[in-house]
């Protein structure tokens, strides 16, 4: 068996002719050498150069099934016509012969060099089918093999990075293949490249890009599908896309870029759907918990948003901890918060009124799950925070001092700033439009204080003040 792998280098960086005739013969398989002449820049100019010294060292190019002998009898790598011929029909018929032909990556390697020097493009495409291979194979043995995943994981890595997987043409030739799984709604492949590349991405931090490009493919593919997929398909795809978003790598920063085009990929499946009607029902609160860590599922948060209703002031105390934290994450979903607060305030009291419950039944509800999401709201950014709703709470005396004591001045600073901002923009542009507009939002922030934060703030000092001991000793009797 001939020697495969980095270490098996050729004394010319871009693997040279002999080289790429040793590696197009099967007798050693230099893979640092062979992506380099592929996909580094530096070697470009020196393709057509090295591919005739290969073919002067002799090639023993096979037949069947890729029918490389019949394409090299009619390749002249001195003519643009010949080379570019063989070219296309490489790129067009690869991929149907490798699906028609599965092929171990080991034993495609010498296929690999033959087809390296009739057409450099059509090598690429070929280690774009070798790395997705490496993939699909990769991800039930990781899924079975809980405890050794990390170990597998890091293999893996090494293997893809041996591949040129974090090489930008190479990593565009997985990007393309992932476009059009994804537009034919290959949603089973298409899971297991994401789950294992993401998996090698979290082992080796180089192939990071490679995972952006990838989710990037597969984002597009969804996009420019989205109007033929069947809606089992578009619930298969939201549940996969959910599946690789909700592992917790993708809170760290250095994965923002992929986390951004899950997002994207969401947008589009979700649009103008009711998010309890998709194959997400069920996983609801593990939505809330990606929430809760991610920042940038602006489409899930917005879905999840759109989901929540009064039943939401009675769900157990660990989902509202994460819906507070997601809150903090996602404006959208503070707001809902606070309206769907509301409304079920409403309702409650609807049923003490007719008297579908008693008042201590009422008064029990109030302390156990009113109570305290007002507190959890009130720890909420303060920009979150609507007027209507902290107009309710503190009226109807669920603010405790406390609270008003720490969170009603950075209340106040909010609207300062507010107002500092619009007569900002008043000294920018000063036309009737923005006169007005300033003005309105002044006389809103003028409101704002004077109903709410500002009378809070006085009856809070008030009851202070008369709380302090006073300078003269008690009188004795």
């Amino acid at each position: 068996k001939a020697p495969i792998g980095d270490r098996i280098r050729s004394e010319d960086p871009c693997l040279g002719g002999a080289g790429l005739a040793s590696f197009a013969n099967g007798e050693a398989f230099d893979l640092g050498g062979m992506v380099s002449y592929l996909a580094e820049p530096g070697c470009k100019d020196r393709q057509g150069k090295i591919s005739r010294e290969a073919i002067s060292f002799g090639v023993r190019f096979i037949d069947e099934p890729f029918r490389l002998k019949q394409l090299a009898s009619n390749y002249n790598p001195n003519s643009v016509q010949s080379s570019e011929s063989v070219n296309q029909t490489l790129l067009r018929t690869l991929p149907v012969i490798l699906k028609d032909h599965p092929v171990s990556n080991d034993s495609i390697l010498p296929v690999l060099g033959q087809v390296a020097v009739l057409s450099p493009a059509a090598g690429r495409k070929l280690l774009g089918e070798m790395i997705r291979n490496e993939l699909i194979s990769s991800a039930p043995l990781m899924k079975e093999s809980k405890q050794n995943k990390e170990g597998l994981a890091s293999d893996l890595a090494q293997t893809l990075l041996m591949y040129g997987a974090k090489n930008p043409l190479i990593a565009a030739e997985l990007s393309e293949a992932t476009e059009e799984m994804a537009l034919s709604a290959q949603i089973d492949s298409l899971g297991k490249i994401l789950s294992s590349l993401a998996a090698a991405a979290q082992a080796e931090e180089e192939l990071v890009t490679t995972l952006e490009a990838t989710v990037d493919g597969a984002q597009k593919g969804i996009s420019k599908g989205k109007s033929y997929f069947s809606p089992e398909d578009s619930q298969a795809l939201l549940k996969l896309i959910f599946e690789n978003i909700k592992n917790t790598f993708l809170s760290e920063p250095e994965l923002d870029g992929v986390s951004i085009n899950y997002n994207k990929a969401f947008q589009t499946l979700l649009e103008d759907r009711n998010f309890m009607r998709t194959s997400l029902r069920e996983a609801w609160k593990e939505c809330v918990k990606v929430l809760s860590t991610n920042k940038n599922q602006v489409a899930l948060g917005r879905a999840v948003a759109f989901s929540i209703t009064s039943d939401v002031i009675y769900l157990p105390d660990k989902d509202k901890e994460l819906l507070l934290m997601a809150s903090d994450n996602y404006l959208v979903l503070a707001i809902a918060l606070q309206r769907s607060f509301l409304v079920a305030w409403n309702e409650a009291w609807e049923m003490l009124y007719s008297k579908k419950i008693p008042i201590d039944l009422f008064n029990s509800r109030k302390d156990r799950y009113f109570v305290p999401l007002v507190e959890g709201i009130l720890e909420l950014e303060p920009e979150s925070i609507e007027f209507g709703w902290l107009k309710f709470v503190w009226e109807k005396g669920f603010v405790r001092d406390e609270q008003i004591e720490t969170r009603f001045p950075k209340l106040v600073l909010v609207q300062v700033k507010k107002r500092e901002n619009a007569l900002k923009d008043l000294q920018q542009k000063s036309d009737l439009e923005d006169t007005i507009r300033a003005m309105l939002v002044s006389l809103d922030v003028s409101r704002n204080l004077s109903s709410v934060q500002v009378p809070a703030l006085n009856l809070w000092i008030k009851k202070n003040e008369s709380q302090k001991p006073t300078d003269s000793p008690p009188s004795q009797k």
